[in-house]
């Protein structure tokens, strides 16, 4: 990636992934001051395989919240349907 883009300031460039878990690693090592996000899709997916499809709903309240309080009552809503949804989610 670094030669594909031919910069030697990663800072602004944002990578995304599907939580693959070595993934993290490489682009922390790689690209040490790129962001590294998640594909909201994939979480949703991963939330519906691990908790259900209620929670994979409530996921995307949390997702789509665009103020702390409305994050705050989407992920409070979460918690009362899973805790341990509402954890991972919040990791």
């Amino acid at each position: 990636m670094r030669r594909a883009f031919g910069l030697q300031d990663y800072t602004g460039l944002v990578v995304m992934s599907d939580r693959e878990k070595g993934l993290e690693k490489a682009v922390q090592e790689a690209l040490p001051d790129a962001d590294h996000s998640h594909c909201a899709q994939h979480i949703a997916s991963n939330v519906q395989a691990k908790f259900g499809l209620v929670c994979r709903g409530l996921f995307w309240s949390v997702a789509y919240a665009r103020t702390e309080e409305a994050y705050n009552s989407a992920i409070s809503e979460l918690e009362k349907e899973n805790k341990d949804a509402a954890t991972y989610i919040s990791k």
